[in-house]
């Protein structure tokens, strides 16, 4: 937060502005796990038209139709950027059966209690609740139209967030795109070892590299690509 607020850049930003390239109509669907508000800093520095699922303000409400986006952005806006948080944010809350986004509270404001799934047993039950299960419904949607995917830190180890993923990105034979520093027993059991079309970037152990395909590996020495900033640099 103090970082946006000095103007200094959020990584994600570069990385959005590269996705969305000044055109008005393009459309990028970030979809995370993560509660903090860091995508949401770093599309807040985009010229981009912004939808996290709640109605703008200083209290927003959850949406009928979370996707709904204006037809037409007006001119101060290019491109549209739609945050799906899946397990919640640090800045929604619950009270009496209503679900809010208050992005400036800094402690849990009285009466309101956090809108989160939190890990646990019960972690899958807790995300077919509203406004979960209208989060994942709307992701299925996004998984099923994308044509590649990419996935930064994401370790594939929310069966219910990536089912759809892995679904259509073999039925479609769509890429797969991961960054992330280590290829975790997730990430090879469920990509890796089930012959997707895939590329993985992650360290070498030391100060490098190493790219991963289903057909081969090649190691970069003393270049680190497996962060955003890295990433950037390709």
């Amino acid at each position: 937060m103090v970082t946006f607020i000095s103007g200094e850049d959020i990584n994600l930003r570069q990385l959005f502005d590269y996705i969305i390239y000044g055109d008005p109509n393009k459309t990028l669907n970030v979809i995370s796990t993560n509660y903090d508000r860091i995508a949401e800093y770093a599309a807040c520095q985009t010229d981009a038209y912004i939808n996290i699922g709640f109605t703008h303000g200083l209290m927003g409400k959850l949406k009928d139709n979370i996707m709904l986006n204006p037809k037409k952005p007006e001119a101060d806006y290019t491109g549209f950027i739609n945050i799906l948080k899946v397990h919640g944010s640090l800045d929604w809350y619950r009270r009496d059966g209503i679900i809010c986004n208050i992005p400036n509270s800094v402690n849990i404001p009285l009466g309101f209690t956090p809108c989160i799934v939190t890990p646990g047993t019960n972690k899958y039950e807790r995300t077919q609740e509203e406004p979960h299960r209208q989060l994942l419904s709307a992701v299925d949607k996004i998984f099923e139209s994308a044509q590649n995917y990419v996935c930064i830190g994401y370790g594939f180890n929310d069966k219910h967030v990536q089912e759809m993923l892995l679904k259509y990105a073999k039925k479609r034979k769509a890429k797969i795109l991961i960054v992330t520093k280590e290829i975790t027993n997730s990430i090879k059991e469920n990509v890796i070892d089930k012959g997707y079309d895939y590329i993985a970037i992650c360290s070498d152990g030391a100060k490098g590299t190493v790219f991963h395909t289903n057909s081969d590996s090649i190691i970069v020495d003393d270049k680190i690509y497996w962060t955003i900033e890295g990433l950037m640099e390709i």
